[in-house]
């Protein structure tokens, strides 16, 4: 197994402004939408934007066709009318980085979710069931807008823990 860096990292309970898509590229159609909501709410000129997302539902064998959602962690104070606000009710996890360009996506995202899931195999926790999520998190300065025009992904990957 090669090694991979973790550590443990409590998510606290946040409302979320939802976005999905589904289909055989569900991650573009889900931040497509993100993006432009963001960009009419100014939501990344807020303080500490955070922005998640998870398979929903996951791929499944003989199909293309999958699903994608994006969450932004709503900030207090600030109100959704506009878009699907769900609960999310956090809990621990083990985090682990990967990044690099989208073309790469499809092979460093999987490896990286392998190998944690080994870490925790190897672990003293065992796996919860709280919700999986991949943490897109700013880069050199850059801001998630413009990551995402120079076409480069940095996920913090948060795979749920139980002790």
């Amino acid at each position: 197994m090669s090694s991979i860096e973790v550590s443990l990292k409590e998510l606290p309970s946040m409302q979320v402004v939802s976005f999905h898509g589904f289909g055989a590229g569900p991650e573009g159609i889900a931040l497509t939408a993100m993006f432009e909501w963001a960009e009419k709410h100014d939501y990344f000129k807020l303080k500490n934007p955070r922005c998640f997302g998870f398979n929903n539902p996951d791929p499944t064998p003989g199909s293309s066709n999958y699903g994608y959602e994006v969450w932004l962690a709503i900030p207090e104070g600030m109100t959704v009318e506009d878009q699907s606000v769900k609960q999310f009710e956090g809990g621990l996890y083990a985090v682990a980085n990967c990044h690099g360009n989208v073309e790469e996506a499809g092979s460093f995202i999987p490896s990286a979710w392998k190998k944690l899931v080994e870490w925790v195999e190897n672990s003293p926790y065992q796996m919860g069931k709280h919700q999986w999520l991949e943490e897109q998190v700013p880069l050199d300065g850059m801001t998630l807008p413009e990551m995402n025009a120079r076409r480069k992904i940095n996920l913090d990957l948060y795979l749920p823990i139980r002790k």
